[in-house]
């Protein structure tokens, strides 16, 4: 089973964050691809995340649930870190990555979803739809229509 997990990055933050962890297929096009087409708010665990602040959103892929991923990331992270000490020279302490850090260690999948349209792109109308609805455009439209009906119908 394949696991998806949400990362944002909003206006005026230097680094993505998780909004949301191990969600499904379903899950993802329920509670992110839909609001995020149609420029309103992500809601997901008790945070609310407005979709015109966002600068970036990434979905990433598991195929193991985040704890257990994320835990065998940070052992190999760990392990780069103390093959670089054992080298001599420089001392490297680290942590090592933190949650917010995993989106660029997983899978990123967010063109799968979103097809690289821009936030609140499903509200708007197709530009042959909006062209129609101009009111300069309908009124000629309508005139030309109206005249044709006279001419057919022979008024005077």
């Amino acid at each position: 089973m394949d696991y998806f997990h949400v990362f944002v990055r909003q206006e005026g933050e230097a680094a993505l964050r998780v909004v949301a962890l191990d969600l499904t297929v379903d899950e993802i096009k329920r509670h992110i691809v839909k609001p995020y087409r149609r420029g309103a708010s992500i809601v997901q665990g008790g945070k609310i995340t407005p979709v015109a602040s966002l600068r970036e959103l990434r979905i990433c892929m598991t195929s193991t649930a985040f704890e257990q991923a994320y835990s065998s990331e940070h052992a190999a992270q760990s392990k780069k870190i103390d093959e670089l000490n054992r080298g001599g020279g420089v001392f490297f302490l680290s942590p090592g990555p933190g949650h917010d850090d995993m989106a660029d260690s997983f899978e990123n999948v967010t063109n799968l979803f979103l097809r690289g349209k821009g936030p609140g792109h499903a509200g708007r109308p197709h530009p042959l739809v909006a062209i129609t609805n101009h009111p300069i455009v309908s009124t000629v439209v309508g005139g030309i229509v109206l005249a044709g009906l006279v001419f057919y119908l022979g008024w005077k």
